[in-house]
């Protein structure tokens, strides 16, 4: 009897052990929050509070000690971009817009603010040159519609009647 009970505890010891070493090498693979990221996800949440409440210019400064901490971040560069539209920063709208651009080449939403913030500038000519690169992504309707607009503004009613052509051949 005392065999079996003895074997017992054994088999239960060798159980618990393999339970906790799978569990052990299933947490190791994982990565970890570093404080670090830990302290950037606190900037991004607090700059977009300040944003929220109307309150550029601190949404602003938040973000600029983001983008210290990390100078690849393409959305903190979006959203300062944003912040700086509507502080009618257009100079440094743009400026953001394309570092935000240059980390994300491929994301539309980054794309199409910052031909919003050459619209705001009165510049559409760019406007209309960054909207082409949106369609190159995404082809759609109403963007072609927004991009012979801003040739007509940059009153180049040709270009704009080129666009609409190539959008009735599409659409």
């Amino acid at each position: 009897a005392m065999h079996n009970y003895l074997l017992r505890f054994v088999f239960i010891l060798l159980i618990l052990s393999c339970v906790t070493t799978s569990v052990e090498s299933q947490t190791a693979g994982k990565e970890r929050y570093t404080e670090d990221a830990i302290q950037l996800q606190d900037l991004y949440i607090k700059a977009n509070q300040k944003k929220l409440l109307g309150k550029y210019d601190e949404a602003a400064e938040i973000l600029g000690k983001l983008i210290e901490k990390d100078p690849l971040n393409a959305s903190a560069y979006h959203d300062l971009a944003r912040v700086h539209l509507a502080l009618k920063e257009y100079d440094d709208a743009i400026k953001a817009g394309k570092k935000a651009i240059q980390y994300a080449p491929g994301n539309i939403w980054y794309i199409l603010t910052l031909s919003e913030i050459y619209g705001y500038n009165e510049d559409p000519s760019n406007q209309a040159a960054t909207l082409q690169k949106a369609i190159s992504i995404e082809s759609d309707e109403g963007l072609y519609s927004r991009l012979a607009d801003s040739w007509l503004t940059a009153k180049q009613p040709q270009k704009a009647l080129e666009v609409y052509k190539a959008a009735i051949e599409k659409f």
